[in-house]
């Protein structure tokens, strides 16, 4: 779908006229220019619901209201497209006559007005983007396509050669609108309130400018924004934290309310020696009798034990309503009225008391902790459990009174199977001293503290936890069995390896290798290399796929490499290698007499390897339930020396069954992962392959395809692509599953 509905009754509504199609369309790739090409839609919508968010939701977002679902970009090979779109914003329409600019950077200033406050690029360039009624849709080439309708509301252009030039730099950026108004107030006063912008494979924050990019192979990218009609006037509300006592306290706040972009609604303050530059900002939709909206802020005290809340001073000098209670305020915001509240905290320790606090981040944890006197006796033990990172907790039986005098306090790190904790800070009073990271069980020095019996102590500790990281290898053969050896070494350190290997007992089952234990690594990235598999047999083995947690990678001399990061820490990854028997050898030719040598004889090398590049398209934009999808799949050899043993493989994805392939040069054995062998890729030459998809479920079925080559191939980022079709209605799957034979189907 392209937007195809009711476009009369919309331009009625907003106003504005049908324009005629732009000159500024350019024809298909010709040569004659950059050949790089954007096209960029607009959209217009009811209700900020009615937009799906970019994938962070945080106070980047820079609509005046919390969006509408979360997005449906939920990998990083997802690009923005018209169907993702159309799927994420079913009930917005397409907007013509609104204008972009292309630009060489972030400004670092906003333009503030009734719409709130955006971003806006700097180094603007005159090239005319402003959308049209239609545009014919183009392949990833920027070859127009006339096998699908045109986009509405859009339109499309080439770069310009000082344009073109900044892409490889990734120092171009698209904002709506113009750097002086980015939401044409001038030309259409009062229309429109910002909602969301998203472009190419920047749609991480919900700002509006993005980068335009173009991914591997890609020559043609999509931008869509969003605007609402009408839209809501606008206020500010700015959160300040204030620590009055120490003047130069330390400290983490937590506030919740409605005027946080989070999921969750909060949002925290970090104070550092006492200076009152840790503020929020939050541009928000006003209060009218249409929408009486109140926007709320609390701080939560029991975040931060020890702190007490002693006061909170609000200013609205054009008369936005707000209402205290002890812990925060509901404000009714005027339009245009700028609301600063200040909230002020004191420690407040009992007299003679002690009280210990544990802060943690990444994680949360029990935390063993032991007080001794000067004479190096124990006077406490206790222990602190965090329930949330960066929410502080109390030890258990604290705040104690003890004697006045000097006192250490001592942190033991547990231990954890799946990864370690590390000190970074503590401190007394409110002062958080860095401390060097330890590993140590023991944990950080101990903490010297002082006691009065007029003034307690508050004494915070502030752990960060690293997961483990790890990496599974198993061993897959077909057409035999055989033994292959493998080294995981970090990227950045290749003289640190851990060596394992496996010798496979039955074809098709795969078996973990074994040696070197690969289960506590560091976070970052590893190159796994394998080593040729040998047989008893004679004949070649040939590494035909990798795939690591479901998903295919891209390989080259059977290199691959994968990122342990805290988010994904455990990777598993499964070589597949295929014997191909030696055939019967030719007989051999009369000798020919060799020349005598004139002179040593040189190696030569080629000046560059080879350089695949795959490029996928989906055939239909989308299909029923129980329907068919076919895909195309190309694979080139862009570099100036032949690819040696190139092989592609396709993932159907968990709402795709797969149903056949075809290939004029590769052999395709239609099993899941589909393999399709191609060969030996010339410089310049390239193989097509069509595979053939049902559709299980909707809404959406995705399909990733990789290449692989024997060769050295530096540049794997360009051997991946995917292709996604819409799945509409609901049905029942065509086919048993559970009868699927020699082929596998996924999704069933």
């Amino acid at each position: 779908m392209r937007w195809l509905g009711a476009w009369a009754v919309v331009l009625a509504v907003l106003g504005l006229s049908a324009s005629p199609a732009s000159a500024q369309q350019p024809p298909s790739p010709d040569g004659r220019g950059t050949d790089y090409f954007v096209t960029v839609g607009a959209r217009v919508c009811k209700t900020f619901a009615d937009i799906s968010a970019n994938k962070a939701r945080n106070n980047i977002q820079e609509s005046l209201k919390d969006l509408g679902p979360d997005t449906n970009y939920r990998s990083p090979s997802q690009y923005v497209n018209p169907s993702r779109e159309q799927e994420g914003q079913a009930n917005c329409e397409p907007l013509s006559g609104f204008s972009f600019t292309f630009g060489t950077s972030f400004s670092g200033t906003k333009i503030q007005g009734s719409w709130g406050s955006l971003s806006v690029v700097g180094g603007a360039f005159p090239t005319t983007i402003t959308t049209t009624d239609s545009v014919p849709d183009r392949d990833g080439t920027g070859k127009i396509r006339t096998d699908v309708g045109p986009i509405l509301g859009a339109t499309t252009v080439e770069l310009s050669a000082d344009e073109r030039a900044l892409v490889a730099h990734g120092e171009v950026r698209i904002q709506g609108g113009t750097p002086g108004d980015p939401v044409l107030n001038t030309s259409f006063p009062g229309k429109y309130a910002f909602g969301a912008l998203r472009c190419s494979d920047d749609n991480q924050n919900g700002d509006n400018v993005e980068f335009v990019r173009y991914p591997g192979a890609l020559r043609h990218v999509y931008c869509f924004a969003y605007y609402v009609v009408p839209p809501p006037t606008s206020g500010t509300i700015i959160v300040t934290k204030h620590i009055s006592d120490p003047p130069n306290g330390n400290g983490v706040f937590t506030f919740r309310g409605n005027i946080s972009y989070t999921p969750t609604h909060d949002f925290t303050l970090t104070v550092v020696n006492g200076a009152d530059r840790s503020s929020q900002s939050f541009y928000r939709a006003a209060s009218t009798p249409e929408n009486p909206v109140t926007w709320t802020v609390a701080e939560d005290t029991a975040a931060s034990p020890g702190w007490a809340l002693t006061d909170i001073t609000c200013d609205a000098p054009m008369g936005s309503t707000i209402t205290h209670d002890s812990l925060g305020v509901s404000i009714r915001l005027v339009g245009g009225d700028t609301v600063h509240c200040t909230f002020t905290d004191a420690l407040r320790p009992e007299p003679g008391s002690l009280l210990i606090t544990k802060l943690t981040t990444g994680d949360t944890g029990t935390f063993p902790f032991a007080v001794r006197d000067r004479a190096g006796k124990q006077v406490l033990d206790t222990q602190a459990t965090t329930t949330a990172p960066k929410e502080a907790a109390a030890a258990d039986h604290t705040p104690v009174t003890l004697p006045a005098g000097d006192y250490t306090i001592s942190e033991a790190l547990p231990a954890e199977n799946d990864g370690h904790w590390e000190s970074i800070a503590s401190g007394c009073a409110a002062q958080q001293t860095r401390t060097r990271r330890s590993r140590r069980r023991s944990g950080p020095p101990p903490l010297p503290v002082t006691i009065t019996s007029a003034k307690g102590q508050v004494c915070q500790f502030t752990n960060h936890f690293v997961p483990d990281g790890s990496i599974a290898i198993t061993k897959t053969t077909l057409g035999g069995t055989g033994s292959t050896s493998f080294t995981v070494s970090p990227y950045d350190d290749p003289a640190v390896e851990y060596s394992q290997a496996v010798t496979t007992t039955a074809e098709g089952a795969p078996k973990p290798a074994l040696g070197n234990l690969t289960g506590r690594l560091a976070l970052g990235r590893y190159l796994i290399q394998e080593h040729g598999t040998v047989s008893g047999r004679e004949g070649n083995w040939a590494l035909v796929s990798v795939t690591c947690d479901g998903q295919p990678r891209p390989f080259a001399q059977g290199q691959v490499v994968v990122e342990l990061t805290e988010d994904r820490p455990d990777r598993h990854c499964d070589f597949v290698n295929e014997f191909t028997p030696a055939s019967a050898p030719e007989p051999p030719n009369p000798p020919t007499p060799t020349p005598p040598p004139l002179g040593p004889v040189l190696p030569s090398f080629p000046t560059a390897p080879p350089d695949l590049v795959l490029t996928k398209r989906a055939l239909q934009s989308s299909v029923r339930v129980g329907s068919t999808a076919e895909y195309e799949i190309t694979v080139r050899n862009a570099g100036p020396v032949p690819a040696e043993d190139v092989v592609v493989t396709d993932a159907p994805g968990h709402r795709g069954q797969l149903v056949s392939a075809r290939a004029a040069r590769a052999d395709c054995d239609e099993h899941v992962p589909l393999v399709c062998r191609v060969g030996r890729l010339a410089a310049g030459e390239e193989a097509t392959i069509r595979v053939r998809l049902r559709a299980t479920g909707a809404p959406v079925m995705r399909n990733v395809a990789v290449a692989g080559t024997a060769s050295l191939d530096p540049r794997l980022r360009n051997n991946v692509a995917a292709a996604r079709v819409r799945v509409r209605g609901a049905g029942r799957v065509v086919g048993r599953c559970a009868r699927a034979g020699p082929v596998a189907h996924a999704a069933c």
